[in-house]
Protein backbone atom coordinates (compact mmCIF):
# COMPACT_ATOMS: atom_id res chain seq x y z
CA UNK A 1 0.00 0.00 0.00
CA UNK A 2 1.33 3.40 -0.91
CA UNK A 3 1.77 6.11 1.93
CA UNK A 4 1.76 9.81 1.74
CA UNK A 5 4.98 11.55 2.52
CA UNK A 6 4.39 13.36 5.94
CA UNK A 7 5.42 16.50 4.46
CA UNK A 8 3.37 16.51 1.89
CA UNK A 9 0.29 15.43 4.64
CA UNK A 10 1.11 18.71 6.41
CA UNK A 11 1.05 20.80 3.77
CA UNK A 12 -2.14 20.03 2.79
CA UNK A 13 -3.16 20.14 6.56
CA UNK A 14 -1.87 23.98 6.61
CA UNK A 15 -3.99 25.22 3.57
CA UNK A 16 -7.06 23.31 4.56
CA UNK A 17 -6.31 25.08 8.09
CA UNK A 18 -5.73 28.48 6.23
CA UNK A 19 -8.81 28.13 3.67
CA UNK A 20 -11.09 28.06 7.40
CA UNK A 21 -9.49 31.01 8.43
CA UNK A 22 -10.28 33.06 5.07
CA UNK A 23 -14.04 35.22 5.82
CA UNK A 24 -16.06 34.77 2.89
CA UNK A 25 -16.65 37.72 0.27
CA UNK A 26 -19.94 38.81 1.35
CA UNK A 27 -18.44 39.60 5.04
CA UNK A 28 -15.94 41.68 4.07
CA UNK A 29 -16.75 44.80 4.85
CA UNK A 30 -15.11 48.19 2.35
CA UNK A 31 -13.43 50.88 4.23
CA UNK A 32 -15.59 53.82 4.52
CA UNK A 33 -13.72 57.62 3.22
CA UNK A 34 -13.68 60.38 4.19
CA UNK A 35 -16.83 62.33 3.01
CA UNK A 36 -18.54 59.20 2.17
CA UNK A 37 -22.83 59.92 2.57
CA UNK A 38 -24.20 56.79 4.99
CA UNK A 39 -27.26 56.11 6.60
CA UNK A 40 -27.69 55.34 10.51
CA UNK A 41 -29.64 51.26 10.49
CA UNK A 42 -31.24 51.63 13.79
CA UNK A 43 -31.10 54.78 17.06
CA UNK A 44 -27.63 54.14 17.94
CA UNK A 45 -25.48 56.28 20.77
CA UNK A 46 -23.47 58.46 18.88
CA UNK A 47 -20.15 58.34 21.45
CA UNK A 48 -17.10 61.58 22.40
CA UNK A 49 -14.26 58.59 21.42
CA UNK A 50 -13.31 55.85 19.16
CA UNK A 51 -13.54 53.30 21.84
CA UNK A 52 -17.00 54.17 21.92
CA UNK A 53 -17.00 53.88 25.52
CA UNK A 54 -17.81 57.84 26.50
CA UNK A 55 -21.77 58.27 25.19
CA UNK A 56 -23.08 61.58 23.84
CA UNK A 57 -26.66 60.94 22.58
CA UNK A 58 -28.43 58.95 20.13
CA UNK A 59 -28.86 59.31 16.60
CA UNK A 60 -32.30 57.98 15.14
CA UNK A 61 -32.71 55.65 12.76
CA UNK A 62 -32.64 56.66 8.67
CA UNK A 63 -30.63 59.84 9.63
CA UNK A 64 -27.95 60.76 6.95
CA UNK A 65 -24.62 61.33 8.14
CA UNK A 66 -20.89 62.06 6.49
CA UNK A 67 -17.84 59.88 6.79
CA UNK A 68 -14.99 62.39 8.80
CA UNK A 69 -12.74 59.25 10.35
CA UNK A 70 -12.33 55.72 11.29
CA UNK A 71 -10.90 53.56 12.76
CA UNK A 72 -11.17 49.59 12.99
CA UNK A 73 -15.04 48.99 14.29
CA UNK A 74 -15.83 52.91 14.72
CA UNK A 75 -16.68 55.65 12.23
CA UNK A 76 -16.29 59.30 13.35
CA UNK A 77 -19.49 61.07 11.65
CA UNK A 78 -20.81 64.96 11.13
CA UNK A 79 -24.54 64.65 11.82
CA UNK A 80 -26.07 67.78 9.54
CA UNK A 81 -29.36 67.91 11.09
CA UNK A 82 -28.67 68.01 14.62
CA UNK A 83 -25.01 69.57 13.99
CA UNK A 84 -22.80 67.38 16.04
CA UNK A 85 -19.85 65.04 15.47
CA UNK A 86 -18.71 62.28 17.00
CA UNK A 87 -17.92 57.97 16.80
CA UNK A 88 -20.21 55.73 15.96
CA UNK A 89 -20.19 51.95 15.69
CA UNK A 90 -19.19 51.17 11.69
CA UNK A 91 -21.85 48.14 11.41
CA UNK A 92 -24.53 50.87 12.61
CA UNK A 93 -24.20 52.60 9.02
CA UNK A 94 -25.24 51.76 5.55
CA UNK A 95 -22.79 53.42 3.55
CA UNK A 96 -23.81 54.90 0.30
CA UNK A 97 -22.02 54.79 -2.88
CA UNK A 98 -21.73 58.78 -2.94
CA UNK A 99 -19.01 61.00 -1.68
CA UNK A 100 -18.78 64.84 -1.16
CA UNK A 101 -15.62 67.85 -0.65
CA UNK A 102 -17.76 68.40 2.45
CA UNK A 103 -18.12 72.48 3.15
CA UNK A 104 -20.08 73.48 5.82
CA UNK A 105 -22.20 76.52 6.01
CA UNK A 106 -20.79 78.77 8.73
CA UNK A 107 -22.60 82.13 9.11
CA UNK A 108 -26.64 81.84 9.91
CA UNK A 109 -27.22 80.99 6.39
CA UNK A 110 -25.49 81.25 3.29
CA UNK A 111 -27.45 82.41 -0.35
CA UNK A 112 -26.98 80.29 -3.30
CA UNK A 113 -27.16 81.87 -6.80
CA UNK A 114 -27.37 81.08 -10.18
CA UNK A 115 -23.97 82.52 -11.19
CA UNK A 116 -21.01 83.85 -9.10
CA UNK A 117 -22.52 87.34 -8.11
CA UNK A 118 -24.59 89.11 -5.52
CA UNK A 119 -27.22 90.13 -8.18
CA UNK A 120 -27.56 86.33 -9.30
CA UNK A 121 -30.89 85.00 -8.80
CA UNK A 122 -31.28 83.35 -5.39
CA UNK A 123 -31.57 79.67 -5.47
CA UNK A 124 -31.46 78.69 -2.28
CA UNK A 125 -30.51 79.57 1.82
CA UNK A 126 -28.65 76.89 2.90
CA UNK A 127 -28.98 77.11 7.05
CA UNK A 128 -25.61 77.23 9.56
CA UNK A 129 -24.67 73.78 9.34
CA UNK A 130 -25.51 72.27 6.19
CA UNK A 131 -23.50 70.31 4.45
CA UNK A 132 -22.00 71.39 0.46
CA UNK A 133 -20.81 70.03 -1.84
CA UNK A 134 -17.71 72.06 -3.08
CA UNK A 135 -17.08 71.27 -6.64
CA UNK A 136 -14.66 74.49 -7.62
CA UNK A 137 -13.36 77.49 -6.74
CA UNK A 138 -13.73 80.93 -8.40
CA UNK A 139 -12.57 84.43 -7.29
CA UNK A 140 -14.09 83.86 -4.22
CA UNK A 141 -16.75 81.97 -4.91
CA UNK A 142 -17.82 78.02 -4.46
CA UNK A 143 -19.33 75.92 -7.06
CA UNK A 144 -21.64 74.57 -4.84
CA UNK A 145 -24.11 71.49 -4.81
CA UNK A 146 -27.04 71.21 -2.18
CA UNK A 147 -29.53 69.09 -1.24
CA UNK A 148 -32.85 70.42 0.27
CA UNK A 149 -32.95 68.29 3.04
CA UNK A 150 -37.34 69.46 3.18
CA UNK A 151 -37.26 68.67 -0.71
CA UNK A 152 -34.47 66.03 -1.54
CA UNK A 153 -34.04 68.61 -4.25
CA UNK A 154 -30.36 69.24 -5.37
CA UNK A 155 -29.66 72.51 -6.03
CA UNK A 156 -26.59 73.54 -7.89
CA UNK A 157 -25.06 77.20 -7.88
CA UNK A 158 -22.79 79.59 -6.49
CA UNK A 159 -21.99 80.60 -2.94
CA UNK A 160 -19.25 83.36 -1.39
CA UNK A 161 -16.24 81.31 0.69
CA UNK A 162 -16.49 83.33 3.16
CA UNK A 163 -19.42 81.56 4.71
CA UNK A 164 -18.35 78.04 3.80
CA UNK A 165 -15.84 76.17 5.73
CA UNK A 166 -14.37 73.87 3.61
CA UNK A 167 -12.64 70.13 4.84
CA UNK A 168 -13.39 71.27 8.66
CA UNK A 169 -12.06 69.65 11.47
CA UNK A 170 -14.32 68.61 14.65
CA UNK A 171 -13.85 68.29 17.90
CA UNK A 172 -16.30 66.73 21.17
CA UNK A 173 -15.34 68.88 23.92
CA UNK A 174 -14.73 66.55 26.84
CA UNK A 175 -15.03 69.13 29.65
CA UNK A 176 -16.12 72.73 30.16
CA UNK A 177 -14.51 74.66 28.27
CA UNK A 178 -14.56 78.52 27.97
CA UNK A 179 -14.90 80.91 24.94
CA UNK A 180 -13.26 84.18 24.37
CA UNK A 181 -13.77 86.87 21.73
CA UNK A 182 -9.95 87.35 20.98
CA UNK A 183 -7.26 85.05 20.82
CA UNK A 184 -5.38 86.72 23.68
CA UNK A 185 -5.14 86.38 27.24
CA UNK A 186 -7.27 88.65 29.45
CA UNK A 187 -10.12 88.47 26.85
CA UNK A 188 -13.47 88.79 27.10
CA UNK A 189 -15.34 85.79 27.87
CA UNK A 190 -18.17 85.25 25.80
CA UNK A 191 -19.74 81.95 26.66
CA UNK A 192 -18.60 78.00 27.80
CA UNK A 193 -19.42 75.13 25.85
CA UNK A 194 -20.30 72.17 27.44
CA UNK A 195 -19.06 68.64 27.58
CA UNK A 196 -19.56 66.29 24.28
CA UNK A 197 -20.56 69.65 22.42
CA UNK A 198 -19.34 69.53 18.74
CA UNK A 199 -16.85 72.61 17.66
CA UNK A 200 -16.03 73.12 14.09
CA UNK A 201 -12.76 74.16 13.94
CA UNK A 202 -11.83 77.18 11.77
CA UNK A 203 -7.80 77.58 11.99
CA UNK A 204 -4.98 78.43 14.57
CA UNK A 205 -4.03 81.87 15.87
CA UNK A 206 -0.97 81.46 18.26
CA UNK A 207 -2.49 79.64 21.34
CA UNK A 208 -5.91 79.50 20.34
CA UNK A 209 -8.23 78.13 17.80
CA UNK A 210 -10.91 79.64 16.11
CA UNK A 211 -14.11 78.31 16.25
CA UNK A 212 -17.58 78.31 15.16
CA UNK A 213 -20.63 77.41 17.21
CA UNK A 214 -24.59 78.07 16.28
CA UNK A 215 -23.29 80.45 13.92
CA UNK A 216 -21.22 82.73 15.98
CA UNK A 217 -17.26 82.37 16.42
CA UNK A 218 -15.32 82.71 19.05
CA UNK A 219 -11.71 81.05 20.52
CA UNK A 220 -10.76 78.37 22.57
CA UNK A 221 -7.63 77.85 23.81
CA UNK A 222 -5.60 74.92 22.40
CA UNK A 223 -4.39 72.64 25.80
CA UNK A 224 -8.33 72.69 26.31
CA UNK A 225 -9.52 70.65 23.09
CA UNK A 226 -8.51 67.66 21.41
CA UNK A 227 -8.63 68.02 17.60
CA UNK A 228 -8.26 64.38 15.80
Amino acid sequence: MLRKPKKLCALLAAVIALSLCVPAVADIQPIPRWGQLAIVSASEPLYQDGSLTLAIDPVKAGTLVYVLNFQYNSVKIYDPASKRAGWIRANALVFQQQYVNIGVVICSSVSIRAEANTRATLLKNAPNGAVVNIVSEYSGWYQIQYSDPSTGQLIEGYARTDFIMAQPSFTIIDKLTDVYAMPQRGSKKVGQVAKGATLMILGQMGDYYAVNLRSASGFVLINDVTVE
